[in-house]
């Protein structure tokens, strides 16, 4: 197998000047973090080579190779710094015997030959290519670009953000207003150290209006793009807005440590159904099992953020034909898709 002949990027291939990669990576990496999203793709990974696009540190490969040791295992990631931390795990031994490759490469661009891969991983990237490329415009390119990479019968697993079916259903988001401060919600600050200490004190109110002024800054146009309304039922405060915008702040809420990077990314623009079609216009089968979910395709809601994230701060409510509100379930968190050539 050959790679293209694409030159290596020649900067450091960072997509935003504001991460903080101590965090990020941090994030990407946590051991029990790693084996869920492990556990998310396992079962449906084809053995043979195996790539990670948007690899990162490598943290996710170094779980294949335990599973796959007979495998041609490939990063590739557009950042030179997460580059250098993969090849330090593998001077490590962290891939055991594998062979295990790695390249700073743009995914976004041709990579491998024709039929050559018979698994490419993309864990939490395509968020990435959505909101700093052209949108669904670079989501579609890209995945006509792996059905083209993908051996017959090969796939290309995607585990990421995910949006709801009914986003532009109108909601009444609870938001907590006796967690933390209210005041100087839109204070300024010379680091991002500082922002993030501030953020921290703010009640989750006080975070929502801040995210809502925040919230993709390269595409306001003179306006924010979140638009609500508030209003106080029964003592509560709460915000009116779209549920698909209610979702990205809830999704990225608690992000204080990289808050200006995160805003700049959006989370919630596909739903399930929304990326099965993508994939099926891109040339793919979408694997689903209903008797073997893990097997297959699915969304879910991770426990753990309803617990250590939602729960007590914020809540979703739709306004019934008598005046009073209903509440509604906490809505998916990530997606895994399977499709197969």
């Amino acid at each position: 197998m050959r790679l293209w002949r694409d030159p290596l990027l020649n900067d450091e291939g960072s997509l935003t000047n504001d991460r903080n990669y101590a965090t990020y990576a941090y994030g990407l990496s946590n051991p029990e973090i790693i084996n869920l999203k492990y556990q998310d793709i396992q079962e449906a990974i084809v053995p043979g080579k195996i790539v990670d696009e948007g690899c990162a540190d490598g943290a996710l490969l170094a779980a294949v190779a335990h599973d796959f040791p007979d495998s041609d295992l490939i990063g590739i990631d557009i950042s030179a710094e997460f580059i250098a931390r993969c090849r330090e795990r593998q001077r490590a031994g962290d891939f055991g015997g594998s062979f295990v490759f790695f390249h700073q490469r743009n995914i976004t661009q041709p990579i491998f030959e024709p039929g050559a891969i018979h698994t490419t991983i993309c864990n939490s990237t395509l968020h990435e290519l959505w909101s700093y490329g052209d949108q669904a415009q670079t989501i579609h390119s890209y995945l006509a670009l792996k059905y083209a990479q993908t051996a017959v019968s090969g796939r290309l697993l995607i585990r990421d953000v995910i949006g709801p079916e009914n986003g532009r259903q109108e909601v009444y988001l609870w938001l907590n207003d006796a967690d933390g401060a209210n005041d100087a919600v839109f204070q300024e600050f010379a680091s991002p150290d500082l922002l993030a200490e501030h953020l921290q004190t703010l009640s989750t109110y006080g975070r929502f209006r801040r995210f809502a002024r925040d919230f993709l800054p390269d595409r306001q146009a003179g306006q924010p793009v979140v638009q609500y309304q508030e209003a106080q039922v029964d003592g509560r405060q709460y915000a009116i807005l779209p549920l698909r915008a209610a979702c990205e702040f809830m999704s990225k809420k608690d992000y204080t440590d990289n808050w200006a990077s995160e805003m700049h990314e959006e989370f919630a623009f596909w739903s399930f159904s929304d990326w099965k079609t993508a994939l099926q216009t891109a040339g793919f089968h979408i694997l689903e099992n209903p008797n073997t979910p893990q097997s297959g395709s699915r969304v879910y809601t991770n426990p753990w953020i309803v617990s250590h994230r939602w729960q007590g701060k914020v809540a979703l409510f739709v306004l019934n034909e008598n005046g009073r509100l209903d509440p509604l379930p906490y809505p998916p968190t990530n997606v895994i898709l399977v499709a197969e050539k």
